[in-house]
């Protein structure tokens, strides 16, 4: 039981440890998945292990628990796909008031769990994963405000029921115990998880740093605690005495493989050279002459400069001068993918356009943060000098020249 409960790597510690050690994208994207997938992949062993501890000896025991296996995976998939299939029919149809969407959505997730749990057993957790996973990649809805509310709720509910759970660890049975969880610890940290990533990207495209990485970056969370001690006073009360020593390790495992990792990942991926630069560099929306003359000054101060725009005669000059540049809008649905931020944290907006300027502050206040965003537009008027305005707008007015065609 207690092995079936450490398969998971939950998402919850996973993105925050992530923002702090900053790996690449490619290893980024293979934690986040890992952790999103083997989630509902750990319950359902739990699950399953249990039902064999609990039913009789023999083969009829082993085919009981093939049986729970299928009808786990066929209700939990089953339910979550006709969940997420309603639930995205009714966004894109506009069935839904845009504030109620939050609300809905949380209200067929409970739904979707519960009817699952009560078809079949504790097949709930991945019958919401299957549901999200649907919802991501349908096509025509935005979920962004149900992600953007999904994270506030994910931190509040999170924090209380680790408090709730921890609350249960009695210290006085992990004293005679302690010398056998930091030994798991040593072995599930050291051995068994480089032993596991070497196998599972086996003949990959992956590199050994690559890989090293990923075998030291393997964090246990809310659901191996939550799974653990579900399963462990069900035990309890079945008569299986050690039942109760489960709660300890689990929580010494998730204390340890959150600790380590968070306090040296960043350098060895630094070391290795698998981690992106600090984000203080900035995105410069527009190339024009003054984008141009200010990317130049910054990159003389060895800042990383990342320069959008949407004329194809300025991205060309940028080029001549050695600038990394995308071409296009960079609040497209394109740029969300090919717009390589790596080492950027900071916003200029100094394009033609005061529109896309402002909307590009807005677009990026939330992931910079307001006091990392910038925007300037050009005035007419009287030859003043430069004028700092709120807002972190500065506003640079100038002579009309002769021949100007503004």
């Amino acid at each position: 039981m207690l092995g079936a409960v450490l398969v998971v790597t939950g998402p919850t510690v996973i993105v925050p440890m992530l923002r702090t050690v900053r790996p690449t994208a490619r290893i980024a994207n293979i934690l986040r998945w890992e952790g999103i997938v083997i989630d509902p992949v750990g319950a359902l062993l739990a699950v399953l292990v249990f039902d064999f501890i609990v039913s009789a000896e023999g083969s009829s025991a082993f085919g009981q628990t093939i049986v729970a296996f299928f009808k786990l995976v066929g209700v939990g998939i089953s339910i979550g796909l006709a969940g997420g299939f309603g639930l995205g029919e009714a966004m894109r149809r506009d069935w839904l008031p845009g504030y109620l969407d939050n609300m809905v959505t949380l209200a067929v997730v409970f739904a979707a769990f519960a009817m699952a749990n009560v078809l079949a057993a504790e097949s709930g957790l991945l019958a919401v994963t299957a549901m999200g996973i649907y919802l991501a990649n349908r096509k025509g809805i935005s979920l962004d405000t149900i992600i953007e509310f999904k994270e506030s709720l994910s931190l509040l509910l999170i924090s209380g029921l680790f408090i709730v759970l921890a609350a249960r660890l009695d210290l006085a049975k992990l004293r005679p115990i302690a010398a056998g969880a930091l030994a798991v610890l040593v072995v599930v940290q050291f051995v068994a998880r480089p032993f596991k990533v070497w196998l599972s990207t086996f003949r990959s495209t992956l590199s050994w740093p690559e890989r090293v990485v990923l075998g030291w970056i393997a964090p246990r969370g809310i659901v191996a605690a939550a799974v653990c001690a579900l399963f462990a006073l069900q035990l309890e009360r079945l008569g299986f005495q050690q039942a109760e020593l489960m709660v300890p390790v689990v929580f010494t495992l998730i204390l340890g493989t959150l600790a380590l990792p968070s306090l040296t990942a960043r350098l060895l991926a630094r070391s290795l050279k698998v981690a992106e630069p600090d984000a203080d560099g900035f995105l410069i929306v527009g190339a024009g002459r003054v984008a141009l003359a200010i990317a130049k000054a910054l990159t003389e101060r060895e800042q990383t400069i990342v320069m959008a725009d949407q004329d194809w005669f300025n991205v060309q000059r940028a080029r001549r001068e050695g600038l990394r540049v995308y071409h296009g809008n960079p609040l497209s649905e394109h740029a969300e993918t090919q717009l390589d931020l790596a080492g950027v944290g900071r916003l200029l907006a100094l394009s033609a356009d005061p529109h896309l300027n402002a909307l590009a502050c807005a677009r990026f206040r939330s992931e910079f943060g307001a006091r990392r965003v910038y925007a300037a537009r050009a005035e007419e008027g009287s030859g003043s000098r430069a004028t700092t305005m709120p807002a972190t707008q500065i506003v640079i007015r100038r002579r009309r020249q002769p021949g100007d065609a503004r």
